[in-house]
């Protein structure tokens, strides 16, 4: 029942998102990687701040159901709160109807396993992506580095411009 709901707000939140950049299509940045996510997206809005209207997550709102509730500047309500939800559709109508005051939006996207970068492919494409690094980090789902580094690369798939931080990716990851 819980993969039911989670995958219906899934199709649901993507397609809010959709409706939004279509009418006020803001500048969409990702930020990928093993780790350093967080503080890099921190880092990008604090200097985007100073010019632009930037929206984005303080902490790691980093999966699929999270990740489009920063479009709309929401919190998560638990799964089985229908009004909540409810409430949150509701807020984010308004914004795709009326004006949406971020002229940025920074998310971040977490990979904790095989796939879940790639979960992003149906329903997000970025103007910049940023890779900060591939590291050993949640080795107990990947079966090695390479499957690591496969997998954060996978951000390169969704975003027209990918940005590496070449010293914390090894080299052989990235064509130059």
């Amino acid at each position: 029942m819980k993969l039911y709901f989670k995958s219906l707000l899934v199709k649901i939140l993507w397609f809010l998102v959709s409706a939004l950049r279509q009418k006020h299509n803001p500048i969409v940045i990702a930020v990928a990687g093993s780790v350093g996510k967080t503080s890099t997206k921190s880092a990008i809005a604090t200097v985007l701040s100073e010019k632009y209207n930037v929206q984005w997550q303080n902490g790691n709102y980093n999966d699929i159901v999270s990740v489009p509730l920063i479009f709309f500047g929401q919190k998560m309500p638990n799964i089985y709160n229908p009004f909540g939800w409810l409430k949150l559709f509701m807020s984010a109508v308004i914004q795709i109807l009326g004006s949406y005051k971020y002229n940025i939006v920074i998310v971040e996207l977490g990979s904790d396993k095989p796939g879940d970068i790639g979960f992003f492919k149906k329903y997000l494409h970025v103007d910049y992506g940023i890779l900060t690094a591939i590291s050993a980090e949640h080795m107990e789902n990947f079966n090695d580095i390479e499957a690591v580094a496969k997998e954060e690369l996978g951000i390169s798939e969704i975003a027209d411009v990918l940005i590496v931080d070449i010293d914390s990716v090894d080299k052989k990851y990235v064509k130059t």
